[in-house]
């Protein structure tokens, strides 16, 4: 329910500021104020502000997002963004996943050999990645992996789909990886000198069973929390990325619907990346559940 309100309060706020924005969908300077007026009244743009945001209102809750305006003229919206969210969607959560699975890999290597070079390297990656933008490593990856050593091609080709992808995904993970090594580590070092470790440690238990049978689950509990905001990062990154890349996704396709001033469009995208976000969120919230049995034991007390 709250889900579904906050969706609702987010298209209304878009909308209403979408159309007190300056300009609109039909600038062209071809059309004179009688021909504009014949194109917004053929839309439903003459109407009432209100009047038309309960209309829009309406349609989205059927799954009718209107048509485009201009990038592609009286096309549905909804079949346009079904044509490209599956090439978003895949490379993200490929670059998630692989951000996630070495981010933490990194940040156990800096946590078991704490000070010496591994844990230099891992935390000299980490700084790296967040200090720089995700368009710098792609135009690196693009340069040596994909000019210099022809390894993997620099434009997308929805006819290899799998190795046009490993650029945008590559460039997309860094900050992923980034961010995940620095808290696995800070919170595996935490994990380690708490009471429970120590006497695991005094009662002879190995190294590699203490690490990942215990110290593992609850330093990744707060790795899990922060992957809610990661996925609104790579959802703005992939803006830049996809454009680098030539990649037709909805990254992109957000870009040209702003600059184009087609409302439909943008108010969909809005809507897709708000969906993506809570269901992320979601899925952080069971796999949180998962790690840590207190928070279904709470819930049932409750």
């Amino acid at each position: 329910m709250i889900s579904a309100c906050s969706l609702i309060v987010m298209m209304v706020i878009l909308f209403l500021l979408l159309t007190l924005m300056p300009g609109s969908p039909f600038n062209d300077a071809k059309l004179d104020a009688a021909q504009k007026a014949v194109i917004a009244a053929k839309y439903g743009l003459d109407k009432p502000v209100l009047i038309r945001l309960w209309l829009y209102m309406k349609n989205v809750i059927k799954g009718d997002f209107g048509v485009s305006y201009v990038l592609s003229r009286d096309y549905p919206v909804s079949e346009l963004l079904t044509s490209r969210i599956g090439v978003s969607v895949g490379i993200g959560f490929c670059s998630l996943l692989l951000g996630t699975v070495v981010g933490i890999a990194l940040g156990l290597m800096a946590s078991v050999w704490e000070g010496r070079l591994p844990d230099h390297l891992a935390m000299g990656i980490s700084v790296l990645g967040l200090a720089a933008p995700a368009y710098v490593f792609a135009v690196l990856f693009c340069y040596y992996l994909g000019f210099k050593w022809r390894m993997f091609p620099l434009i997308y080709d929805l006819r290899a789909p799998l190795t046009s992808a490993t650029l945008p995904i590559l460039a997309s993970s860094v900050m992923i990886i980034a961010v995940i090594s620095r808290f696995t580590r800070d919170e595996t070092l935490r994990v380690m000198q708490s009471d429970y470790v120590l006497f695991a440690r005094c009662q002879g238990m190995d190294k590699k069973t203490l690490i990942f049978g215990y110290v593992l689950r609850n330093a990744l509990l707060p790795v899990v929390t922060v992957m809610g905001s990661l996925v609104v990062s790579l959802l703005t990154g992939t803006l830049v990325i996809e454009d680098m890349f030539a990649v037709p996704g909805i990254g992109s396709f957000m870009g040209e619907a702003i600059l184009e001033n087609d409302y439909n469009v943008v108010l969909a995208l809005s809507f897709v990346y708000a969906m993506i976000y809570i269901v992320v969120m979601l899925g952080v919230d069971i796999i949180y559940g998962i790690l840590d049995p207190r928070i279904r034991i709470a819930g049932k007390a409750e």
